[in-house]
């Protein structure tokens, strides 16, 4: 592990937080999820610091950026791309998770030359809605329902008497848990408020009209999700067979959280990917 570095840099005029951290020739960025959070994935940048250099930032809207639209895919990209040229960076992996995951596959599909890698953990493929492996079509309310359905009763009874959208968020997200009792360290959202604009206008990034596009992407990709992940796994296979040199892991006994529930499982793939390309 080596000590990060902040730091501040303009995109448009617009003050964007950054950090890195790490050796070597290699550069890798990290997309925190949400949208409308800020970067959690300080854990995710130990696992691989002494393999590469490692970047992080604030997304515009979260954290400590500014918070000043808009709030669209093709701008998340283009902050993206003005991170790396801020660096003098040619070229890098890119990887996400969550949301974050969604917008580096996008990144890669904007700027396939600049990217060496794509690391992809427990994002949501590319389509709004999707086929189980049953033949039934879904939505987006079902997987809310299926976040409410690992609830035990008295978590249900909570939320049929909250109208406060923090206080329901923070009960939901204990489904993203395989088992929350045995998780040490949870994920949390309280230094920063949540950017609900944001987090509402860009959604999960999904466009099923892009998979064409991901499957002319010539980059390795390492694709990681949970078995215990509320989030369908369907379209996560589909990408992964989409993608032509994709690798993908689902791990038992583990949710929505990689870094936090599937430690050594998590720093292994991660390793050996990033070694590979090194």
């Amino acid at each position: 592990m080596t000590c990060p570095i902040e730091g501040i840099i303009q995109i448009d005029g617009d003050l964007i937080w950054t950090v890195r951290q790490g050796v070597g020739a290699l550069a890798v960025v990290l997309c925190h999820g949400g949208p409308g959070a800020y970067d959690t994935l300080g854990p995710v940048a130990d696992m691989i610091d002494d393999l590469a250099v490692v970047y992080r930032y604030d997304q515009r809207g979260g954290g400590r950026s500014d918070r000043v639209g808009p709030y669209t895919v093709e701008r998340f990209v283009e902050d993206l791309d003005a991170v790396r040229r801020h660096y003098g960076i040619e070229r890098w992996v890119v990887g996400g998770h969550s949301a974050g995951a969604n917008l580096a596959l996008r990144y890669a599909m904007a700027h396939p030359s600049r990217v060496i890698g794509l690391i992809y953990l427990n994002g949501t493929g590319l389509e709004r809605g999707w086929v189980d492996k049953d033949g039934v079509r879904h939505d987006w309310g079902d997987y809310h329902l299926a976040c409410e359905a690992k609830l035990s009763t008295r978590q249900r009874l909570s939320l049929e008497s909250l109208t406060d959208r923090e206080a329901r968020r923070e009960i939901i997200s204990q489904a993203d848990y395989y088992d929350p009792e045995s998780v040490i360290q949870k994920q949390v959202y309280e230094r920063y408020p949540i950017n609900m604009e944001a987090n509402e206008t860009l959604g999960h990034m999904a466009d099923a009209t892009h998979v064409p596009e991901a499957g002319k992407l010539k980059m390795p990709a390492l694709i990681v999700h949970g078995e215990g992940d509320p989030r369908p796994l369907e379209p996560v296979k589909r990408l992964a067979g989409t993608l032509p040199d994709a690798r993908l892991h689902v791990i038992e006994k583990m949710g929505h959280y990689p870094y936090l529930e599937a430690v050594d499982q998590t720093r292994k793939l991660l390793r050996q990917f990033v070694a590979e390309l090194t």
